[in-house]
């Protein structure tokens, strides 16, 4: 994660671009640097939460949540890639969402891998099934009541999103249509998460894919910065 101060009056500029938790190679945000490295920076006035991330450890996933739905300072959350898994719940504590034209937001089931007695695996499944409850009230508090049965379908089929369907499901509140991104993510990061639906379109043709999204990212935030100064 990399936090840039945009300015003098406080607004900062959140890039969530890597695995949620450790990560498997220890590449990930924890819960605990997130909030150490966004109360480094000092007196937040306006939080924009710029997602780029396949998801990862779902309690990691939560505690930022609750982090920046508490915060004072109003946030913006803009989808760039993919918000995936309990990266999508981490879009939900914004005060606004917007996602880019070409971009997703993925929503599923959460899951464990675990050895042991059978009464510790039924202590494991009443869990999930308690975390389960935690991620669906975060989109329902945001979506709405009354689509409380689509959205907990849509867990269980592992849903993806394309922008306009993330509108329409109460997702995100806006689509920007200036922000032109491509989402990628590796065929084994797809394959850790055990995701059953990845589009096609958005598996990672080579190692440099990501620096590529990366670059795109960097010269479109230019071009946006042009038009607004």
């Amino acid at each position: 994660m990399k936090i840039k101060i945009l300015n003098n009056t406080g607004d900062v500029e959140v890039l969530l671009y890597e695995e949620i938790g450790n990560g498997f190679f220890g590449d990930g945000i924890s819960a605990k640097r997130f909030a150490e490295e966004l109360a480094n920076a000092g007196e937040v006035k306006a939080i924009t939460l710029r997602i780029n991330s396949p998801g990862g450890d779902v309690f990691d996933g939560l505690t930022i949540y609750n982090t920046l739905a508490k915060h004072s300072a109003p946030v913006h959350a803009v989808v760039e890639g993919l918000a995936g898994s309990i990266a999508s719940v981490i879009l939900q504590a914004a005060d606004t969402r917007s996602i880019a034209a070409n971009a997703f937001v993925m929503i599923h089931e959460p899951h464990a891998i675990a050895a042991g007695t059978a009464e510790e695996l039924r202590s494991l499944a009443g869990v999930l099934e308690r975390t389960r409850d935690s991620i669906l009230n975060s989109y329902v508090i945001k979506a709405g009541e009354d689509r409380r049965a689509e959205l907990s379908a849509a867990m269980n089929d592992e849903t993806w999103y394309t922008a306009a369907e993330a509108l329409r499901a109460g997702l995100v509140d806006l689509i920007d249509e200036e922000l032109q991104l491509a989402a990628f993510v590796s065929p084994e990061i797809a394959a850790r998460h055990k995701w059953k639906h990845t589009p096609a379109a958005i598996l990672q043709k080579d190692r440099n894919s990501g620096a590529r999204l990366r670059v795109k990212l960097g010269q479109q935030r230019q071009r946006l910065a042009a038009l607004t100064n």
